[in-house]
């Protein structure tokens, strides 16, 4: 029983990290698409998916995952290949697309952590 709620917990704080990577990356995308028309402007982007995959793969069990490896982090990627003649690199089309997706992900998200705590809520009244 104790190591089916410490999985509930470190699953859930994974989630609880997910989640701060959706809202960092809203408003990254945001902040892109305001500056769309801005010269000189460098998309940015949010990497956190990499980190997670990396520590799931890492064998150990969810508990033990470093969870502050697990922040979502902006970063400016280096594409240089596609700049207007501003040198501006925001693509409004990728931006809103990237937009929805996110917006789907954080749905996605939200529904698992309610699916956990109705879960947490029976295994507490079965008891």
């Amino acid at each position: 029983m104790t190591m089916m709620i410490e999985t509930m917990f470190s699953h859930s704080n994974i989630l609880e990290r997910a989640l701060d990577a959706a809202q960092t990356r809203d408003k990254v995308i945001s902040h892109n698409i305001v500056h769309v028309d801005t010269p000189g402007y460098k998309k940015k982007q949010v990497a956190f998916e990499e980190y997670l995959q990396k520590a799931l793969d890492s064998n150990e069990r969810p508990s033990q995952i470093d969870l502050s490896s697990l922040s979502p982090k902006v970063i400016q990627p280096m594409d240089s290949t596609r700049y207007r003649k501003d040198e501006n690199n925001v693509d409004i089309d990728v931006e809103t697309v990237e937009q929805i997706k996110n917006y789907l992900r954080y749905q996605a998200l939200s529904d698992q952590v309610s699916h956990d705590i109705k879960r947490f809520r029976t295994v507490l009244n079965a008891r």
